[in-house]
């Protein structure tokens, strides 16, 4: 075998500037095309997930691309995430919501799945993707608009308003149950959260003012929150 001697390698005086420049040039570039062509690959297989958890007829393959998308760190899974659990029982599987819910329970570190997740606390909204945000809820932090979404939730029950399943004649020992687990965790969510509770229920519902609402007053007195005990004799008394 041929041997090269060293020197045919070896750098001879400094590297002109136009060879360095060209040269930075070009591991840049192919840094650029490297980690573009990494984005693509993670946003095609997210693609290819959120199709497969939208339209497969097999439950434990839904279920394991829900996990699998999980298991992507980025915010772009989180709103695939949140387009799963918004899926109505209607339009796809009643189960991948419910999935799609408790996988975003685990990502504790962003604030915003708090309050997308509140948003599907609606009467209309099946009782298992409403059952599933709620125990979701418990884990996740819930701040302003959280609050103000799970209060609005309560109101609209507390005023009477039926769920989708009490209107359409569900109304069994199993459902009235699940109600109930609802409430009591929504509740524990309120009462965790009483400063921004308080807060809003005095910037929204009049709390503590000369007019406030019922349900407000209401609230305060089934939660039992400690530090209203001012807002709601002096709304009381305005009251009377």
């Amino acid at each position: 075998m041929v041997q090269l001697p060293l020197s045919v390698f070896a750098v001879k005086g400094p590297l002109p500037r136009w060879q360095i420049l060209s040269t930075l040039a070009i591991v840049v570039a192919l840094l650029f095309v490297l980690l573009n062509w990494r984005r693509y690959r993670e946003d095609l297989q997210l693609e290819n997930l959120i199709f497969e958890a939208n339209t497969s007829p097999d439950s434990a393959a839904r279920s394991a691309a829900i996990r699998q998308i999980s298991s992507i760190p980025s915010n772009k899974a989180t709103e695939a995430l949140l387009s799963l659990a918004n899926m109505s029982a209607q339009n796809g599987w009643p189960d991948v919501p419910e999935s799609a819910v408790a996988a975003l329970s685990k990502r504790k570190g962003n604030p915003i799945v708090g309050a997308r997740l509140a948003e599907l606390l609606q009467p209309h909204v099946s009782l298992g993707t409403r059952r599933s945000v709620a125990k979701a809820l418990s884990v996740l932090q819930c701040y302003a608009d959280c609050i103000s979404l799970v209060l609005h939730y309560r109101e609209r029950r507390w005023y009477g308003e039926a769920t989708s399943e009490l209107q359409r004649g569900m109304d069994k020992e199993g459902v009235r149950s699940d109600e109930q687990e609802i409430t009591r965790r929504l509740d524990s969510v309120l009462v965790r959260e009483e400063d921004t509770t308080l807060g809003v229920l005095a910037k929204v519902y009049g709390l503590g003012s000369l007019n406030p609402s019922r349900f407000a007053i209401a609230t305060v007195r089934e939660l039992g929150l400690k530090k209203s005990c001012i807002a709601l004799q002096y709304s009381v008394e305005a009251m009377t």
